[in-house]
């Protein structure tokens, strides 16, 4: 993990201008991808939610895939299985998004080998409430 990594000077700033779509995103509190999706909305970021089936997570309205989101999003979080993590990886590249954090259990070789060729800037070592020090 890098500690001058260009997503975390994007965390620091804890603005709704900052957009982050979390793709796993679910109403489900007991798994991440709602327990990301709703700490990163407190403190202050806007969230887009993205799941193929559900049509809003926390109030908000969720997105099918990273390319019916309104905007490029500032940072992809992903929260899915491996195995659907590598088809996003591809939907990411393809729709140029200039950030993609893959949390922890959410990744493979493979996953990680994609993101190391990829255009967008990558993390995978760590999850992105961690690093950006919530409570």
């Amino acid at each position: 993990m890098m500690l001058n990594h260009p997503m975390f000077e994007i965390l620091k700033q804890k603005t709704p201008a900052t957009r982050i779509a979390v793709v796993g995103a679910t109403n489900n509190p007991a798994k991440y991808g709602n327990v990301i999706p709703k700490t990163l909305l407190r403190h202050g970021y806007t969230i887009w939610p993205v799941h193929p089936t559900e049509k809003e997570v926390l109030g908000l309205p969720c997105y099918p895939n990273i390319t019916s989101l309104p905007a490029t999003p500032d940072i992809v979080n992903i929260v899915t299985p491996p195995a659907i993590t590598i088809n996003v990886l591809a939907e990411c590249e393809a729709a140029q998004v200039p950030n993609v954090w893959m949390q922890p259990g959410s990744f493979d070789d493979a996953c990680v080998r994609f993101a190391d060729t990829a255009s967008f800037v990558s993390e995978h070592d760590a999850c992105i409430m961690v690093v950006a020090n919530y409570p």
